[in-house]
């Protein structure tokens, strides 16, 4: 057993020392708070199965009392002519003798004693080792007082491993932060402080933008004005060339934000094909089905429509998609896994569009993923657009749009336009993923209030929207948005 100090000024920084030192193997025989730190006492090379064979061994019955008596007189004189085994018999003599490893004591004192041996220059000291070579079999300790010893060292040497959380897989070392009010309050205070610094930096740094580049500070007022993000009121002023008049810059603005809105163009179920609306639940899935439906049926016929719902949760869901059927006089199929899903399909394979309604769940809810997993293993050639409603929230949208996979989305639909007082949040989660914007919504009536989607239109009605709320944002606020740098732009005014 090699045993080791260490001294650090905490126990994170010394027992980074143990395990940079010593390896992952290393035992913490003890610890104490000393000045200026902490001290460790670890080991290595602890084999208690080797202790074990010697606590074991069979006694030697055919040592006599002379020899043992030998032996004492040696043990002393060794004490007395060594002053390493000196200093460590005087801290053993009022130890327990569960502790005597950590004072360097092996159950193999024959190694110990070669060792000693090899490093000293008292001839006597050599001449004692040699003479406890020859006693191989005796046994230092009793078999009872050994195996007592090898259980108490394991138990402690289990509670630090338990307590420092040293595990061997290259794993950090976790730390808990006090929880003794006292700290807290201080953390709390320091994180006040923090805020407040931060709000009079933001102030000063947004004034000198209003100084270097006013008309710059003009774009992005207006553009958050709209309710778009922060980060995509930046890339739309970078991307301006901020010489001309104000007028001029701001149209310049608008056609920037047209250009980074990707929309489809044209109508996407034209051609018929098999699509799937997905989203969050209320956002009007059901409704917009019913106008996808009614708008191909008015163009090619109720026969080469059908419709399939994935709800089997709400019962009003599944009427109501039943009640559009019978209106429109194409049929509805209701399944509720992947193979049924895979038997209507094929049921209605002959039919150029096949429309298929998801239930609305929370992203949030446990069960979304039993709801896709139907689509992905169901119909894997299903087009799926995400529904999202414009009267949102920007971060409940882009909450939406991950837990939908934003990789797996072909486009999304913007919905309930007629009731949404800013579109700014939704424009702005659309640009932010990447997702082509297909149709939009405005109103209640089948299939009147569906239109395809146009960059131009979805940016004057952002324009119009704005004039009719009008809400002028504070230098403050937009001090602490666009004042802090880029990676803190992530608020909508």
């Amino acid at each position: 057993m090699k045993i080791k100090r260490f001294f650090a000024e905490d126990m994170r920084s010394a027992l980074k020392q143990v395990k940079e030192a010593l390896g992952p193997d290393a035992v913490i025989l003890s610890n104490r708070r000393v000045d200026g730190g902490v001290e460790l006492v670890t080991a290595v090379d602890y084999d208690p199965t080797a202790i074990r064979k010697i606590a074991y061994a069979p006694d030697s019955g055919s040592v006599s009392q002379k020899k043992e008596q030998q032996k004492n007189n040696h043990s002393r004189q060794l004490l007395n002519d060594h002053p390493l085994l000196k200093e460590a018999a005087a801290k053993v003599k009022n130890k327990p003798i569960k502790e005597l490893d950590t004072f360097g004591v092996s159950s193999k004192p024959n190694n110990k004693l070669k060792a000693l041996a090899s490093n000293s220059n008292n001839s006597n000291f050599k001449t004692h080792a040699q003479m406890a070579k020859s006693q191989e079999n005796a046994q230092q300790f009793s078999s009872e007082r050994l195996n007592a010893l090898i259980q108490e060292q394991e138990v402690k040497v289990a509670e630090k491993v338990k307590k420092y959380d040293l595990v061997d897989d290259g794993s950090d070392i976790k730390v808990e932060w006090s929880e003794e009010p006292t700290l807290v309050a201080m953390r709390r205070e320091l994180t006040s402080l923090r805020g407040l610094l931060e709000h009079q930096l933001s102030g000063l740094a947004w004034a000198d933008m209003e100084r270097r580049s006013p008309a710059q500070v003009m774009l992005l007022r207006r553009l958050s004005e709209m309710g778009l993000e922060a980060t995509i009121c930046r890339k739309v002023a970078k991307r301006v060339n901020v010489e001309g008049n104000i007028e001029h810059l701001w149209r310049q603005a608008l056609q920037v934000l047209s250009r980074l809105l990707k929309v489809c163009g044209e109508d996407v179920l034209l051609d018929g094909g098999i699509t799937a609306l997905v989203g969050p639940t209320g956002v009007g899935k059901t409704t917009t089905i019913a106008k996808l439906a009614a708008r191909y049926a008015l163009h090619h016929g109720a026969s080469e429509v059908a419709l399939i719902t994935t709800d089997t949760y709400r019962i009003a869901a599944h009427e109501q998609l039943k009640t559009y059927g019978r209106i429109l006089g194409v049929p509805v199929r209701m399944v509720g896994d992947a193979g049924a899903l895979r038997s209507a399909l094929y049921e209605f394979r002959e039919r150029s569009l096949i429309l298929i309604d998801t239930a609305g769940m929370s992203q949030h809810d446990e069960r979304l993923s039993d709801q896709l997993n139907i689509l992905y293993e169901g119909g894997p050639h299903v087009k799926r657009y995400l529904t999202l409603s414009t009267t949102s929230q920007v971060w409940g949208l882009e909450e939406a749009v991950k837990a939908f996979e934003p990789k797996e989305l072909d486009g999304c639909l913007l919905t309930k336009l007629d009731e949404s007082t800013s579109i700014g949040g939704a424009i702005s989660t659309a640009i932010q993923y990447d997702l082509p914007v297909t149709y939009i919504t405005d109103g209640q009536r089948v299939p009147e209030d569906l239109k395809v989607a146009r960059a131009h239109n979805l940016i004057n009605r952002a324009l119009t929207l704005m004039q009719k709320r009008y809400r002028e944002v504070t230098d403050d606020a937009l001090a602490m948005v666009f004042a802090r740098g880029e990676e803190h732009g992530r608020e909508v005014l």
